[in-house]
């Protein structure tokens, strides 16, 4: 427990991000261990700036606290993920950004879900795009392909009720805490999700939500599937982000065939077409068995 309290310490420090946070356990084999170093060694042996550890003190004196923060939050159904967990989604572990601590909520356990996509788009979908991002997530929910989105107004929460409807299981990614998500979750989506697969969030569970940490929560969505659908999005929207982290990542982005401005750009990229009325979970499984060469875990 005390490295978890130390990992979820470490994570509140601004600007410490997955690259550096790697590189601190590198250097001191533990967070327990680059706590007790302090700030001053951390600078010098892992090469990070003084002005990002100007919290750390501060974090380290807290480590017995927050480790009753965590038995409080595990009643109540809420824990801290870190990477060496069994039920860190392998998935996400497998991206060069994963975030050292997943706060998640729900009885999913993606690690042993066959295949799951990301069901993306804009808050202000037309009625049509509602209503094709419900078809296509209550056809994978009943696929058995998990349903992973960003609980937002428009096509996340159409593609969230459309996987409930088919009896599937779906995630939802929150760009904010995710006892703020259930507080403030539109219509009781966010409950419903938790209860129909999980909730998950980089961000510390009372955290507000953020221009920037809905942008910083697109990798997780893309890190979550093996595939991302985009049903109508923006050019400059959340979705085309989401798309954009998936390609680097090296996972296949598929779009339905639509006249929004980010469906356009993307296939003009070269993303994989949808049509309406196609199979698509079988259209799903042949998109990652081409990019991982026939073995969706690879």
């Amino acid at each position: 427990m005390m490295e978890r309290a130390a990992r979820v310490a470490l994570s509140s420090l601004a600007g410490l991000g997955p690259v550096r946070f790697r590189k601190v356990l590198e250097v001191f084999g533990s967070a327990v261990g680059a706590l007790e170093a302090g700030a001053e060694e951390i600078r010098e042996r892992a090469g990070l700036p003084e002005s990002l550890l100007e919290g750390l003190a501060d974090a380290s004196g807290r480590l017995d606290s927050i480790q009753e923060e965590l038995a409080t939050l595990d009643e109540r159904g809420v824990r801290a993920l870190i990477w060496e967990d069994e039920d860190y989604p392998r998935r996400l572990a497998r991206i060069s950004s994963a975030p050292p601590v997943l706060w998640w909520a729900g009885q999913a356990d993606l690690n042993r879900v066959e295949l799951a996509a990301a069901v993306v788009g804009s808050r202000e979908a037309t009625e049509e795009g509602c209503q094709e991002a419900r078809q296509i997530g209550a056809d994978l929910g009943r696929g058995g392909v998990a349903v992973v989105s960003g609980l937002a107004a428009g096509i996340d929460e159409a593609a969230h009720e459309g996987a409930l409807e088919g009896g599937g299981v779906t995630v939802g990614v929150c760009g904010c805490g995710l006892l703020t998500a259930l507080v403030q979750g539109r219509g009781g989506l966010a409950g419903r999700v938790r209860e129909g697969g999980g909730l998950c969030s980089e961000l510390a569970p009372t955290a507000p939500l953020l221009p920037q940490t809905l942008f910083a929560r697109d990798r997780i969505i893309a890190g979550l599937a093996d595939v991302v659908i985009v049903v109508e999005a923006r050019a400059e929207g959340g979705a085309v982000h989401t798309a954009k982290c998936a390609t680097e990542e090296g996972r296949p982005v598929m779009v339905v065939q639509v006249p929004a401005t980010g469906n356009r750009q993307l296939l003009a990229e070269g993303a994989q077409a949808i049509h309406a009325g196609e199979d698509v979970v079988a259209a799903v499984r042949e998109a990652v068995r081409q990019a991982c060469g026939g073995d969706p875990a690879a």
